[in-house]
């Protein structure tokens, strides 16, 4: 049987580990909070946010052509019953007609020399498990 001694210094070596273990208050994070996402590294969560984002993009848009992104300004991500994306880019439209082509098979290098690069927002919400994807907000200017 324990006695209170033993109780007490398993309860104060207890506390000095899990003190140990938390961070500064800089690194502390609202759980469930967004961290932003490095765009240079190759992220496959990201990549197949943004697929998902032009993809419906291109399905709502009533233009004829197809629009890629062209540059990734800022991308965050936050874990919830899945992943949540929220992208902020550049996209462009293209020479490749919708009714010709896929996203996936048409480039950057076929925009239109008269494309203007638009600037959108989109929020993307992944779970791969149930292989569930879907743009819960889609604003360009």
């Amino acid at each position: 049987m324990f006695s209170v001694w033993k109780i007490s210094l398993l309860f104060m070596a207890s506390l000095a580990l899990t003190a140990a273990t938390i961070p500064g208050k800089k690194d502390r994070r609202p759980l469930g909070g967004w961290t932003d996402v490095n765009v240079t590294e190759n992220d496959s969560g990201l990549q197949k946010a943004l697929e998902v984002a032009i993809r419906e993009h291109n399905k709502a848009s009533n233009d004829q052509f197809i629009n890629v992104v062209t540059n990734v300004i800022r991308a965050r991500r936050q874990i919830v019953a899945g992943m949540k994306y929220s992208l902020n880019v550049q996209i462009a439209k293209t020479d490749c007609r919708k009714s010709d082509s896929t996203p996936e098979n048409c480039t950057e290098s076929e925009l239109s020399r008269l494309s203007q690069h638009k600037r959108c927002r989109f929020v993307v919400y992944l779970v791969p498990w149930l292989k569930k994807e879907e743009l819960k907000q889609n604003n360009c200017d």
